[in-house]
């Protein structure tokens, strides 16, 4: 997502904000398109992931609003906060969470949605929203030979990039597969006795390599007629080709109030 759009979401998230909210996010599928938080609260990637799981599995997917209380355990595991759920787009999935640590703030949370989602009408920030995620990043977009899919996980930001899954993976049975084997050539290089950076696991239908930096790491998978220097080639013109993208991918900076 373009950088400047990420920031149109968050300043319309910002001027709309009501005293009682806590954390305001913007979620697609399981993405996080914006967040906006108070300066003496974070919220953590383990809590994110329960509310994105919430969110998925809710009633609310695709129409209607859900109010309901919630325990996200890195903020404050011995109470609840109350969460606004909803979807707010009529041709994509966002929706839009609001959060407060009141539980009687139910009726705020409904107005400060509609005001937040009139503003995004009215800028026409909703159309944009709706043409960019309507075009999904594949992995042919990166311009990198023989490159299938990949998934690049930044340390010090705590988040993932990956693109959408094209042939050869147009079934859940073969992503489930490339999934089962993203996960062997992790633990090879997480969970081995002989300490490794990088990890070239061959099979009948891909090579999938698997390399460890400082600050990131990086699950790759190619051809199977690849050879090993070829594709440590393309995972250096990848990471290049990530590093120029950052901010389209990941969210640098919250929205803080």
């Amino acid at each position: 997502m373009p950088q400047s759009l990420r920031n149109e979401v968050t300043a319309i998230l910002l001027s709309n904000r009501c005293p009682e909210l806590v954390f305001a996010i913007v979620i697609y599928e399981r993405q996080i398109i914006s967040i906006v938080r108070p300066k003496q609260y974070a919220i953590t990637p383990q809590d994110l992931h329960l509310l994105m799981n919430y969110v998925q599995t809710g009633s609310t997917r695709g129409h209607g609003e859900k109010w309901a209380p919630c325990c996200l355990p890195d903020f404050n595991d011995g109470g609840y906060l109350y969460i606004h759920d909803s979807y707010i787009s009529d041709t994509v999935n966002v929706s839009l969470v609001l959060i407060t640590n009141e539980r009687e703030q139910h009726i705020t949370m409904i107005e400060c949605k509609q005001s937040i989602v009139d503003q995004m009408v009215t800028q026409k920030t909703m159309d944009k929203l709706e043409a960019v995620l309507a075009s999904p990043f594949v992995s042919s977009d990166t311009k990198i030979p023989h490159l299938n899919h990949f998934i690049y996980k930044s340390r010090s930001s705590q988040q993932l990039v990956s693109p959408e899954y094209t042939v050869p993976y147009n079934s859940d049975e073969d992503r489930k597969l490339l999934y089962a084997k993203y996960c062997h050539v992790y633990d090879k290089l997480h969970h081995s006795d002989q300490k490794m950076s990088i990890y070239y696991d061959i099979g009948a239908r891909e090579s999938v390599v698997g390399y460890l930096m400082s600050n990131s790491e990086i699950y790759c998978t190619f051809s199977p007629f690849v050879t090993r220097p070829v594709a440590l080639n393309n995972i250096d013109k990848l990471l290049k080709w990530i590093r120029r993208e950052e901010n389209r991918f990941f969210i640098l900076g919250s929205g803080v109030y």
